[in-house]
């Protein structure tokens, strides 16, 4: 296969879209009506901009729907028909370039028309249940109390109208399922505030958060964390009330143990559909060595326990009742570490015995950042949800995703990954660079022995299959000429197909991630949302282009850079930093820039580390007026003692002068440097954005 090297996220103007809509097996599907509208307006406090009216396309034999003069840089996509379950997708038109795929009609030819991957729809059959699942939810901190220079996103006066706004974007895929699940991590207080647990953190959110949850079609909330007992009994039992008011199902957590193991019952109802029960289960993972602890215990309340013996103990004690029958067992457990990209020993250990104890489907979080799925003993596992609405800073946090389910009774038929971006705390549908890392990261990261990962639309399917099909592929580059050390060069991978090789001809070679994704500025203000991301002064902004790019602009001297430290990323790893430069072309406008990488220690507090942390000089660039340069230095991340790295860029320049700073990259090579047409080390296929080459003949002078 050949595959070019383009950007992600430019395409020339269009003024169409097309697609195809079909079903899991492949077959077009006829009449599925397709709405199309422009998503504007911001999930700011203030927004007040309403939806344009929606286009309409019904889906021919062949399963194509087109349209014509599309406005606007970002759209959504409503698939609905009464053959299937109802779908959402929502596209940044620029990620979508005309030659992605080729449909049979006379709209497949109009060469500024994007072309969307084909969307699946999941046949509707009886017994057949939608269910979707979020990660780590709260409405505290930094939502109330923002850091300085960043705008605050809830109003104590206008609580619930702005929370409903921070999750409008989403609200639209949450509405979709048979029933809709996320882990509350949070007690739901105000007023007089008691007693919190001697630990370093512990959240509370107002409890019309629960009222709003509801209405945006949240049905079921996890109790089962590290969160919800922090302020002891009192806390819980006015959380407990809280989401009673609300209506909101929930488990994991009581005021006795036996009330805190107890399961959520739900029978989905469907006219003329015989339906199987469901159990929810929730979890924390351990119960903590303060006094008292998180853990219900007896007559003590709190979070139920995940304990392995806990877990085959309430599995077994499912027994048949008036509320619950033959019961499809769902559980979800929240522990593991944090920012870890494989699960613990620990966690693969209880969430495999939950399966081998009797449950039919198990869900994981606390890490914050997503985990991987496997296909236990033909149970589905997702290893982490990552964050859903939640306030981290940390950039790998803010990469999460919504799961969809599809269960015939106890028997997984489908799963898909709704890739979401958490920016600015905002949940967000995702795009471009963001897009492509999730659903990559989570092709990588899933055990494909026995799950099939596949495309849909905007999105990422999972199913159950025997053999699944392999999904590395080999890259060819042409040939280059010997000698010359080459700059990056962006991988126009799909983000579901992982590299097992690449024909360089004469050339050596090496694969990485880029740890930013947000270089291209693409995602500044994306759907309004307030970005976090780059430090910012009054001299500076960024311009968005018509085709959905976007570049910084730096007027006179300035530091930017990221805003703070990422924390997910490998020590004594090497790496590499890119940037485009271009200095302004008025007399005198000579620039200097300086990289450098920044460190958090390990015992570092964080403000005190982004004030005075060590730092070290990565490389230097002078420009004269009106050049135009691809700067790239290489150098290893720190080694040990190190919480948190983030690069900032110094640039130097008389105040007059205007510097434009685009395409920056911060690249951690997953493979060393790897000889001419070799295989990748890993054999299942590698996740990488970003690809470096070198003359083979100089490979010995490597950084």
């Amino acid at each position: 296969m050949l595959l070019l090297l383009l950007p992600l996220s430019l395409r020339a103007e269009s003024t169409g879209l097309t697609g195809r809509v079909v079903d899991t097996s492949g077959q077009p599907l006829a009449d599925v009506i397709v709405q199309l509208e422009a998503v504007h307006g911001t999930p700011a406090p203030t927004a007040s901009a309403e939806p344009r009216p929606a286009a309409r396309a019904v889906t021919g034999a062949d399963g194509v729907y087109v349209f014509d003069n599309v406005e606007g840089t970002h759209v959504r996509l409503r698939f609905t028909g009464d053959c299937c379950f109802a779908a959402v997708h929502t596209l940044r038109l620029a990620d979508w370039p005309p030659a992605a795929h080729q449909h049979r009609g006379a709209a497949a030819q109009q060469t500024n028309t994007p072309i969307l991957q084909d969307v699946v729809l999941v046949h509707r059959q009886p017994g057949r249940v939608m269910l979707a699942f979020a990660g780590d939810t709260m409405l505290a901190r930094r939502y109330f109390d923002p850091l300085p220079g960043e705008p605050q996103l809830i109003r104590p006066t206008h609580v619930e109208d702005d929370a409903r706004q921070l999750l409008k974007l989403v609200t639209p895929y949450l509405q979709l399922a048979d029933f809709t699940s996320v882990n509350l991590e949070t007690v739901l207080l105000e007023g007089e505030i008691p007693e919190p647990l001697e630990k370093s953190v512990t959240f509370y959110s107002p409890p019309g958060f629960a009222q709003v949850l509801r209405e945006v079609g949240v049905d079921y909330v996890a109790l089962g964390n590290n969160h919800t007992y922090d302020f002891r009994a009192d806390g819980l039992a006015r959380t407990l009330q809280a989401l009673r008011t609300a209506g909101l199902g929930y488990s994991g957590a009581g005021l006795t143990e036996q009330t805190a193991r107890q399961g959520y019952p739900f029978s989905p109802s469907r006219p003329g559909a015989k339906m199987a029960a469901y159990d929810f289960r929730s979890y924390v993972g351990w119960a903590g060595t303060f006094d008292p602890h998180q853990a219900a215990e007896g007559d003590k309340g709190g979070a139920a326990l995940g304990s392995l013996r806990n877990l085959q103990m309430d599995m077994d004690s499912m027994v048949p009742s008036d509320l619950v029958a033959n019961a499809v067992a769902v559980v979800q457990y929240h522990g593991g570490l944090e920012y870890q990209a494989y699960p613990t020993l620990l966690e693969q250990t209880r969430l495999r015995g939950a399966v081998d104890a009797g449950a039919d489907l198990v869900l994981g979080h606390h890490p914050h950042v997503l985990q991987g799925f496997e296909l236990y003993n033909g149970r589905l596992i997702a290893y982490s949800l990552g964050n859903f609405l939640f306030d981290q800073y940390i950039y790998g946090t803010q990469l999460t995703m919504l799961l969809y389910v599809w269960m015939d009774g106890d028997q997984l038929h489908r799963a898909e990954i709704v890739p979401l971006y958490l920016n600015g705390y905002v949940p967000t549908p995702a795009t471009g660079a963001i897009r492509y890392d999730i659903l990559q990261r989570q092709t990588r990261l899933t055990d494909k022995q026995h799950l099939q990962v596949s495309p849909s639309g905007a999105h990422l399917q999972l199913s159950p299959a025997e053999i699944a099909s392999a999904s590395s592929i080999a890259v060819d580059v042409g040939n280059r000429v010997p000698g010359e050390v080459h700059s990056l060069q962006t991988l126009g991978v799909l983000p579901w197909q992982l590299i097992r090789s690449v024909r360089a001809g004469n050339v050596g070679y090496r694969l990485g991630v880029d740890l930013l994704k947000r270089g291209s500025f693409s995602h500044w203000q994306e759907y309004g949302t307030p970005s976090r991301t780059w430090l910012q002064h009054a001299g500076m902004r960024v311009q968005n282009t018509p085709k959905g790019h976007g570049y910084m602009l730096v007027q006179g001297s300035a530091l930017t850079g990221m805003r703070v430290f990422e924390r997910a990323f490998r020590p004594s790893t090497p790496a590499t930093v890119q940037a485009s430069v271009r200095s302004a072309t008025a007399e005198g406008c000579h620039a200097r820039l300086a990289f450098d990488l920044q460190r958090r220690n390990l015992t570092q507090p964080w403000l005190e580390a982004l004030r005075d942390g060590a730092s070290q000089r990565l490389g230097s660039v002078m420009l004269g007026a009106g050049e135009v340069r691809t700067v790239t230095f290489d150098f290893n991340m720190p080694r040990t003692a190190t919480k948190g790295v983030r690069l900032l860029v110094k640039i130097e320049q008389p105040d007059h002068c205007v510097l434009q700073l685009d395409d920056l990259l911060l690249v951690e090579w997953q493979s060393a440097w790897l000889s001419p047409n070799s295989e990748v080390p890993d054999a299942g296929g590698m996740q990488a954005t970003h690809l470096q080459l070198m003359s083979f003949e100089r490979m010995d002078q490597r950084p």
